[in-house]
């Protein structure tokens, strides 16, 4: 069988990094990437932005952050579960490919 070589987009480097990162499982993925890397940063951007700006003025600072602190953590959950879902399946098909 052919193996397929590294891509310009997914370079060996990737893979190497990612079959170590899959090791942490998904849940811990979701948490680290997701919630800590994404929702919270996020968070914070998007509440200094307010306050800074006071575009919306319908609702108070206050609420912006009760709204932001509901729908910011779903968010990043599901920016975490769609990045393990993708790179898992670029690292399994190459991993297919190649064996």
């Amino acid at each position: 069988m052919n193996k397929r070589k590294f891509s310009f987009w997914y370079s060996e480097k990737a893979h190497q990094r990612w079959k170590k990162t899959r090791e942490m499982g998904m849940l811990k993925f979701i948490l680290k990437y997701g919630i800590l890397f994404f929702g919270i940063p996020m968070w914070l951007y998007l509440s200094g932005f307010e306050y800074f700006t006071e575009r919306n003025r319908n609702l108070s600072f206050w609420n912006l952050l009760k709204i932001y602190s509901l729908f910011i953590p779903v968010g990043g959950i599901i920016y975490g579960f769609m990045t393990w879902h993708f790179s898992e399946r670029r690292f399994k098909r190459h991993e297919a490919i190649n064996t």
